[in-house]
């Protein structure tokens, strides 16, 4: 029976001006980055960052009165 490749694992990481990042766990993270203690499939840490986080620019623009 041939092995199957492990699906690959990816963190969530951050850096000091809170900006988030999806990294592969088995590659170094660049300097200045840390680990933010969740790991997991890539799709499974998109879906939380999008839960977490509220866009940045409002969806609409402002209604002028």
């Amino acid at each position: 029976m041939p092995k199957l490749s492990p699906s690959p694992t990816y963190e969530i990481v951050v850096n000091d001006a809170r900006e988030f990042a999806i990294w592969p766990s088995q590659r170094p993270l660049p300097e200045g980055w840390r680990h933010s203690g969740k790991a997991g499939p890539r799709d499974e840490l998109t879906n939380y960052l999008r839960s977490v986080f509220a866009p940045v620019v409002p969806l609409e623009p402002p209604v002028r009165k």
